[in-house]
């Protein structure tokens, strides 16, 4: 049994965020720069992406 607005328990919500986090990590070790400057194309990237539903 899990409580409602539990994070670990929000699969949904953890895969965003470990897909956030990748394309973070991706843009500051391929573009050198620092992660408040990747924040625009982040944005961009994840919601032009193709998202499932449940």
């Amino acid at each position: 049994m899990s409580s409602a607005y539990h994070p670990q328990t929000d699969g949904q919500s953890e895969r965003t965020i470990q897909s956030l986090e990748d394309l973070l990590r991706s843009c500051i070790l391929e573009q050198g720069v620092s992660w408040e400057a990747c924040f625009p194309l982040i944005e961009f990237t994840y919601n032009n992406s193709f998202h499932s539903s449940i």
